[in-house]
Order: C-alpha cells, then structure tokens, then sequence
C-alpha cells in the first residue's frame, strides 16, 4: 500500500503538525527531503501510528530519488529505514523489497541487490510478488553492467514483461553487444510480445554507440510501424549517431524534426550536438546548442554538456576557455565529485608542463582556491585511469610537484589514495604500502581500487600472508568486495586449497556476479571448491 492522498491540513511548513502527517504529506507530494526530515522527526517523537504502508510509500520514494546527488548516502537512509521497520515488527511486501533491490543497484553495489532480493524471496512472498522480486533484480543487473546475467534469470522468469526485455536489451546495448540486443529483441517478438518505446530506443543507442546509421533508422522506423510515439530518447539516438559520424547537418536536421513533432530536447540531445560541431572544429556551433537551454524553462547545464564544451574548446587549442568551462561547471560537481571526463582533456594537455601551468589555468578559469586541491587530484585521477600507460608516470609527476604548493601538501581528501595508486601502478609497492598506511591512520576507508592495486602488488612477488591480511583489512573496514580483487588475490595465492574453499565461500554468499569464465577463472574454480552455487543462481 503507497500513501497517495494529501491529509488534511498540509502542514509541510509547520513544526508543531503531528510528525505522521508530516511524513505522508511529504511522500503524497514526492518530496524527497521533507519525506526523510519528517521520519526522522516520527522516530525522534516516537509518534504513534506508523504503519507498513508508510516505510513502503517512503523507500519507493527514495529508490526513485537515489539518482540524485549522493546515491551512497542515500542508500544508507534506506538501510537505516528497513532496519527500523523490522525492530518495529513491520514487514515490507514485496513492491517495497523491489524497490529495494533498485535502489542498491542504482548506488553500483550489485552484492548487496541480489542479497536483498535473495532475502526477500526467501520470506516466501506470493507467486505475483516473487516475479516482482525477480523483475526488479533483472533491471538491476542490466544497470550495473551484467546483462548476460540478467538475460538468464529473465529466462527462469514465468512471465518476463516488456520492462524486463527492454533492460536486457539495453544492458546488452550500452556493453556493446549489440548483436545480443537484437537477439533479445526478436525472442521478445517471436514470444508474441509487443516492443516497448525503451526496447526500441536501446538498440537506436547501440546502433548510435558504434556509429552504425542505417540500422539505427531501421529501429528508429519501427516506431511508426509499431504505433509508438518517437520521444526523446529516440531523437537524441538518431542526433547521437550523426554525431558519430560527423554529420552535422543530418544531426541538426533530427534535432528540427525533434522540435516540430513537439518532443523536448533534454541535456544528452544537446550533448551530442555539440559534440557534432566539435567534430568540425566549429566551436561557434558547438557553443550555439549550449545556450540553446536559455529558450526553455526550467532547463539545466548538464555534466555532459560542460564536458563537450571542454572537449571542444580542447580540441581547437582554446585551453584557457576550456579552463573556464570547468570552472563554470564546479559548482554542479558539489555532491557527486568531479568526474573524469570533465577533466581528461585539461589533464592530458598538461602532460610534460612547467608545474606552474596547473596553477596559472586554475586562476585563469577563476576557480576558488578552496577546490584547486580537488581539481588537481582528479587531474592526477584522470591520467591513472588513461589507458597510456606513459600516462601513469605523468600522473605521479604532477602529484609531486604542483600538490607541494597547497597548505595539506595533497590534492583533496583522497589524496593518500591517489597516491598509492600512482606507486603501485608504477610497480613501487615500498612507497604504495606507506601511502596504504597514512590511508589507515588518517581514519579514512581505502576504497576497492586500492586493495585492487596492493594485492596485484603482492601477486606478483608471490608475499601470500600479506595478500590474506589486506583480504582481512578489507572486510574489517567494510569496503564492498568485487571480482576483481578477489581474482587477483585468488591468483596470488595459487594453489592453497584451504583459503581458495573459504574465499570460494565468501564470493557465493556475497551476491556478486561472474559474467564469464574467461574474465574471472580463478572465482569460478574458488566458488566450485566452496560447493556453493552463487546467490544469483538460487533465485
């Protein structure tokens, strides 16, 4: 049950309302941080009446908001909400587990999905609400990137639904297995099962992804064939793939016909003009469909759109407005951290400068001296993930010369972090293990990156005790697990048949997903030694 009517009075704005009313005025309006405020005002009260219904209503509202700024913070209300629901003796049904599951999978912990909707079906719910379970761990699994896996539970499914195919077909689109889009696409067609707009608009994406015109305007075509409404998505797909290819006037000429049939542009459809113009090099086009927002109401700069921007101005030698574009996007970073992409190409044009280059660009974009450190480490982020490896040594060099010049001597609070993976990725495992150390004391968590690159370290000189104890660390500082150390540490250890059972254990119970033998072939032998089945397959 969702509270959906609005109590009478609405008292959002008054502090002496009952807390209860409160709470379901906020969730019949949607709004996120009132909704939280006011339960957490019912359990400081201990107001009376709290029903199922209501932490139901609330967790579904958090799943929907948990896109937003902070996902992990966000995750952990819902977390501290179903815990008090179950000191409470309140039980959430199956529709609220679902939501659930969604909502881990929106923070990337897949782990902790598929634990979720293993213990919600565990409690037996009904035959409906199973496949409900079951529909919501298929999303869940397409969105963090194993649609293989989620194609075969999907298979296990008695009834999969439109929604479930159209995530399959994504998840397999946006992992650049278009092929197996389309074989998904066309089992749902011989099942008798009408597309939906999402299954359609995925494989335009796919197409658009890798350039392919022509099949993109086949998907793109069906829509008319199927009586479905060309809308956003679609259009921007169409946009993308002209893009791709550099065809200005054909992307433009969509984006026409986007604003004729009255579909709204969002951020991504100007993203990806901008990114057609700056192909060519014309970056008075590229700067026309930035500002194109001001003609609609309500219209916000998306992260994606200062990247092209950046990577415009980049591409024609104008750093210092490219400089500028990232400081005009800062402000819009505060939550979320300053992604890579916003700072590769400011990155890669600093490769081999006077260290005083950084520091000139970061006064010259106007960027308050309280975020330099923040900008600088994710500078030095952004050449540690570049695929050059030369990139590493470059990255290690900008870390010691330009964070000497800040008051902590680092750049932002994972400074320890990046240098330790500077070290470790370089091959100097002595100077990553202090960094490792200052993590430690410093009372911060080193995150999986870290116990990724220690343990590849440790693998490598065949130091099997020291690969255990970070395995040990790593669960005492409740660092989410994933294959990929695992896999490094199974390595390590070799053929220890004692750790790789109880290491085999760990990873079947810890939800995770193997996509395939060939990525992670010592989990696989590890989890057979455990004679446990992974979670996913006993649902």
């Amino acid at each position: 049950m969702e509270t959906a009517d609005i109590a009478d009075p609405l008292p959002l704005g008054n502090a002496k309302a009952q807390p209860l009313i409160l709470l379901r005025n906020a969730i019949a309006l949607q709004n996120y941080n009132a909704a939280v405020t006011s339960f957490e005002l019912v359990q400081t009260t201990k107001a009376p009446g709290l029903a199922a219904g209501d932490l139901v209503a609330l967790i579904k509202l958090i799943a929907r908001t948990s896109s937003g700024s902070n996902p992990h913070r966000i995750a952990q209300q819902a977390l501290e909400i179903t815990t008090t629901a179950s000191s409470a003796g309140l039980v959430f049904d199956a529709e609220a587990s679902a939501a659930l599951v969604q909502l881990w999978a929106k923070t990337g912990d897949i782990g902790a999905a598929v634990r979720a909707a293993h213990t919600a079906v565990a409690a037996g719910p009904t035959a409906t609400g199973k496949r409900q379970i079951h529909e919501s761990l298929v999303v869940a699994l397409a969105q963090c990137n194993h649609p293989d896996a989620a194609a075969k539970l999907m298979t296990r499914s008695e009834l999969p639904t439109a929604e479930s195919y159209a995530a399959v077909i994504k998840g397999f689109a946006e992992n650049g297995a278009i092929e197996k889009a389309v074989a998904t696409y066309d089992k749902m067609i011989v099942a008798g099962m009408a597309p939906s707009a999402q299954s359609l608009e995925a494989l335009i994406h796919g197409y658009a992804a890798i350039g392919r015109i022509t099949s993109a305007h086949k998907y793109f075509d069906e829509f008319k064939k199927r009586n479905l409404k060309q809308g956003t998505e679609a259009f921007t797909g169409m946009i993308r793939v002209h893009a791709m290819r550099g065809n200005v006037g054909d992307a433009v000429d969509f984006y026409r016909r986007m604003r004729e049939a009255g579909v709204e542009a969002s951020a991504a459809t100007y993203a990806h003009l901008i990114r057609a113009y700056a192909k060519q090099k014309d970056v008075a086009g590229a700067v026309r469909f930035f500002h194109k927002k001001e003609l609609i109401k309500g219209f916000r700069f998306s992260l994606d759109m200062y990247a092209a921007m950046i990577e415009t101005y980049a591409s024609v030698g104008q750093l210092d407005l490219a400089w500028r574009m990232l400081g005009q996007a800062l402000p819009a970073t505060t939550h979320t951290g300053i992604p890579t992409k916003l700072v590769a190409p400011l990155a890669a044009d600093a490769i081999g400068k006077h260290p005083d280059y950084v520091k000139d660009m970061l006064r010259v974009a106007r960027i308050p001296a309280q975020q330099h450190a923040s900008v600088l480490g994710s500078l030095v982020e952004a050449l540690l993930n570049s695929p050059d490896a030369r990139n590493k040594e470059h990255a290690i060099t900008m870390y010691r010369t330009v964070s000497t010049s800040f008051p902590s001597g680092a750049p932002g609070d994972h400074a320890h972090n990046l240098e330790l993976l500077a070290h470790a990725s370089s091959g100097d495992l002595a100077k990553a293990i202090l960094a490792f150390k200052a993590i430690r004391a410093t009372g911060q968590k080193p995150d999986a990156s870290v116990y990724l690159e220690l343990i590849k370290g440790y693998a490598a000189n065949g130091e099997k005790e020291a690969i255990n104890e970070l395995l040990t660390n790593m669960t005492a500082d409740s660092v989410p697990p994933n294959l990929e150390v695992f896999e490094a540490a199974l390595q390590g250890l070799g053929a220890d048949t004692t750790r790789l059972a109880d290491i085999g254990s760990q990873i079947a119970d810890s939800g995770l997903v193997a996509s395939s033998s060939l990525s992670h072939p010592n989990v696989l032998a590890a989890v057979k030694a455990s004679g446990k089945p992974f979670l996913i397959d006993t649902l």
